[in-house]
């Protein structure tokens, strides 16, 4: 560009030098006029020439920055989208990064976690049903009432609800939501468990089946568990929540056929959503 401009001064100096030495060769041996419109006309003479000639060369500068600013343009915008393709691709290898991540976690976290979890149900399983608060007590003396036996574990209560149904269902609804909920807290730390990882990573799902599919005791598999949990959060309304499972593990998704087990977890949720909705109705009522 600085080559450009010099060159294009010398173009206007030298039109002006042949413009003013051709006008005093025109005029050579002439006394100077005192004739104001002599000068008029040599002004004008010269802002055609010269005048002309330095307008085209400013105009020609005007274009060929022009034309270079816009190369400069062209050339910051390739560079922005060069840098955009780049940051693209690095966010791409950084959320697979991510991904890998999460995969290998929850690979971890299952072959560590995953059998402390199922050892723990087996125990929970195992021990004597304890009710925590006068209302679960409430549940639990009136089937030691009706049944004249004072030794109920907690997988009798769980895998054979249909023998104690009605009676808990005759139970005040608050009583049986915390029994409930009490009884069903380590298949509830289980289902989301397993969930939580499945949303990673589906491969995941064999692993899991090894264990329930495992046998807790001489007739009945662990699967039989997560079922009975999984009608009661169907009667709960916890759709979203028990349709991952059908999606994820392959749970049923309607239990109103069965008229066993699973059935009677199903009637207890459904009288356990009244609880809820009538608790979320309390609180939005009061954050009003």
């Amino acid at each position: 560009m600085k080559h450009l401009n010099k060159w294009l001064v010398g173009v206007v100096v030298g039109v002006a030098v042949i413009a003013i030495v051709l006008y005093i060769w025109n005029f050579w041996g002439r006394p100077p006029s005192e004739d104001p419109s002599d000068w008029a006309h040599f002004a004008t003479y010269l802002s055609g020439t010269v005048g002309v000639t330095a307008v085209v060369a400013t105009l020609f500068a005007f274009v060929k920055t022009l034309g270079q600013q816009q190369a400069l343009i062209d050339s910051q915008e390739e560079m922005i989208e060069s840098q955009k393709t780049q940051l693209s691709l690095t966010r791409s290898q950084l959320e697979l990064e991510k991904e890998r991540r999460e995969i290998e976690l929850a690979y971890n976290s299952s072959f560590t976690i995953f059998p402390m979890l199922m050892d723990s149900l087996k125990k929970d399983l195992d021990q004597d049903f304890w009710a925590a608060s006068e209302r679960e007590k409430e549940v639990l003396d009136r089937v030691v009432e009706e049944f004249r036996n004072y030794d109920f574990l907690n997988y009798d209560l769980i895998s054979d609800m249909e023998d104690y149904a009605s009676i808990i269902l005759s139970c005040n609804e608050y009583s049986v939501y915390e029994f409930a909920d009490g009884i069903f807290l380590k298949l509830d730390k289980i289902y989301a468990f397993m969930l939580s990882k499945l949303k990673i990573e589906e491969g995941l799902k064999s692993y899991y089946e090894s264990y329930l599919l495992s046998n807790y005791n001489h007739a009945t598999t662990y699967y039989h568990y997560i079922y009975c949990y999984h009608a009661y959060l169907f009667g709960c309304g916890e759709t979203d929540y028990a349709n991952l499972g059908v999606s994820l593990l392959d749970l049923p998704n309607d239990y109103q056929e069965n008229r066993d087990t699973y059935h009677a977890w199903l009637t207890i949720g459904e009288k356990v959503k009244k609880v809820k909705e009538g608790v979320k109705a309390s609180n939005e009522q009061k954050a009003r």
